[in-house]
């Protein structure tokens, strides 16, 4: 029999291998085997020997006992997930983007599946990307957007090796595949032709998204979204008018638009083109009523002009700078024109107090003489011939006749030039050279105004019919060519039209220009016969021009916008033939000026 003393060592030492093992069973002291109830693990044996007391004559009884020890089952999901496409941008171009993914995992990362669609994948779901397991995963992932332009979300998961699978996480970006359309490019309102370099520009565009710039250029190349030159805008529909600068020189010039838009797409080019015919703009003087101009051999202007106050005043550049001088200040001045000599000595023919009076430079003055009285010059204009002789047209308004007065043979001789009644206002004279007399006017005696043309010199006239068309003659001018024939340019009352005839051919073929309203033109004929007209188009009041240089009749528009501009033109050729025209601002009471650069 086992001593008391033996059970007690034998049963504590059972104990203790139970509370090694964390777990077993209870039993006897006979031999038994104590299996733990866990998953398959690493097994641990303890061999218990109890001897008894041989003076006692018990026996020796061995105990085995076999503990297993357990691994917990994995059951955490990978953690952490980042999804960012193209490094966070808000916009892309193209449907070819990258995705950083980046997660954690106790165990270890060993898949990722991104998709457009927040649809969770099973474990066993086909798309499931294998990767070299890591406690921290990081990587960047090609990846292709649906078809479509908007906002796109890339959903991304992570599965452990253990088959747990993350929560979603995702990321969105605007995919922006259509370029901007250009709608409308539009310089300098739509016209083939600029007067200024600066233009105006219209410009309309459209995008799916959003327009962030513009780029406006002459060079055909497609710009760079970080050339210089963009110009920062911000609409869904651009809708703007802007100023450009076009390059010197005149010809055909070409402007490229293009669009861009947030996203970084740019539109294709969009062009039109205009023909530049450069003109240059000056304020010359203020509080004018009216104006005369002339042009000296010098290039220099010279100019009469009636002011607010009705005073007659000359100013002049011919020292390099403008100088005014008062020439006749009793009110009440009218109708008046100026001349130049050959030595560039300046006359102003001036009607006052219903005298006709010539002013003409007398020291640091002038002198006034009267030419004529009893209405004398209502309408007048005056020119110099070759010898430094003056010679004047004038409406007789006593007698309503065309008269003509001339210092040629060294004091001043008076004659009707045409004795038909009511003819005569609105003279333009011009010598040719031969010396020989023009003179535009009109005839009204039938009450049917008609342009009329007298050619010769003091005492010897010949008088001609230049347009059949009624109501047709005034606001007129007369020019002549280096062949001195003569070209008129009048206004068609009836037709409100400005018109053109020469005789060039031996009579005279009227035409008209096409000009609506063209009031107060002003012709001149350059070096090779070429015909210049000024003019204002009084529909607008604005101020035009027009040639034949190309063979064919251009017209150009110079002047206007909200002002009454172009009363008074008065167009003069340089020594090189370029264009100056004076004319006046009628809304401010200023005198005007522009030149052909």
């Amino acid at each position: 029999m086992m001593s008391i003393r033996n059970w007690l060592i034998i049963s504590l030492l059972i104990f203790v291998c139970m509370g090694v093992v964390g777990c077993g069973q209870g039993g006897d002291s006979s031999v038994s085997e104590v299996t733990p109830p866990t998953l398959p693990a690493t097994t641990t044996t303890i061999i218990i020997t109890a001897t008894t007391n041989p003076s006692l004559s018990t026996t020796t009884t061995t105990s085995k006992i076999t503990s297993t020890t357990s691994t917990t089952m994995d059951c955490d999901v990978p953690y952490d997930g980042i999804v960012s496409i193209n490094s966070g941008e808000s916009y892309v171009i193209t449907n070819e983007v990258f995705v950083r993914l980046s997660a954690r995992d106790n165990v270890g990362v060993g898949y990722y599946y991104l998709s457009e669609q927040n649809i969770k994948p099973t474990p066993e779901a086909a798309g499931w990307v294998s990767v070299t397991s890591t406690i921290e995963y990081q990587d960047m992932i090609p990846f292709v957007l649906s078809l479509g332009t908007g906002t796109k979300t890339v959903y991304a998961w992570f599965k452990d090796i253990d088959g747990n699978v993350s929560n979603g996480f995702h990321d969105s970006i605007t995919y922006e595949g259509t370029k901007p359309i250009s709608v409308l490019l539009r310089l300098d309102g739509g016209g083939d032709y600029a007067i200024k370099r600066n233009i105006s520009v219209a410009i309309e565009a459209s995008d799916d998204s959003w327009i962030t710039g513009y780029y406006l250029s002459e060079n055909p190349s497609k710009p760079a979204l970080d050339s210089l030159g963009w110009v920062t805008a911000s609409a869904s529909y651009l809708n703007i008018y802007i100023r450009f600068d076009l390059t010197a020189g005149d010809g055909l010039k070409t402007v490229y638009l293009w669009v861009r838009d947030r996203a970084g797409n740019i539109s294709d080019d969009f062009s039109q083109s205009i023909n530049l015919y450069e003109w240059d703009y000056a304020d010359l003087v203020s509080s004018v009523n009216s104006l005369f101009a002339a042009i000296d051999t010098n290039d220099k202007f010279h100019i009469g002009y009636v002011d607010t106050d009705y005073y007659l005043k000359y100013m002049t550049n011919k020292d390099g700078s403008w100088q005014t001088s008062m020439v006749y200040d009793l009110y009440n001045v009218g109708a008046y024109s100026i001349c130049l000599d050959h030595n560039n000595i300046p006359y102003i023919v001036f009607n006052a107090d219903d005298n006709l009076l010539l002013a003409s430079p007398s020291g640091e003055g002038w002198q006034i003489n009267v030419i004529d009285t009893n209405e004398a010059g209502g309408g007048n204009s005056i020119a110099a011939d070759s010898n430094n002789k003056l010679h004047i047209a004038y409406y007789d308004g006593q007698n309503d006749h065309l008269k003509y007065a001339t210092d040629v043979s060294g004091s001043w001789q008076k004659e009707t030039a045409d004795s038909r009644s009511y003819v005569g206002q609105c003279p333009s004279l011009v010598v040719d050279t031969a010396d020989k007399i023009h003179i535009l006017y009109v005839d009204a005696s039938a009450f049917r105004e008609h342009p009329r043309y007298a050619y010769g010199s003091y005492g010897s006239w010949s008088i001609e019919n230049i347009d059949s068309n009624d109501n047709t003659g005034y606001h007129n001018s007369l020019a002549v060519d280096l062949g001195n024939c003569a070209h008129a340019v009048y206004y068609d009352w009836s037709n409100r039209n400005l018109r053109y005839a020469t005789n060039t051919s031996g009579s005279w073929t009227p035409i008209t220009l096409g000009g609506t309203y063209g009031f107060y033109p002003s012709i001149k004929i350059d070096k090779s016969n070429n015909v210049h007209i000024s003019y204002m188009r009084i529909s607008e009041e604005d101020l035009y021009y027009v040639n034949n240089d190309s063979g064919t009749w251009k017209e150009y528009y110079l002047d206007g916008l909200d002002n009454k501009v172009g009363a008074d033109s008065c167009l003069l050729l340089d020594s090189s033939d370029n264009q100056h025209i004076f004319y006046l601002d009628s809304m401010y009471k200023i005198l005007k000026y522009c030149y052909k650069k």
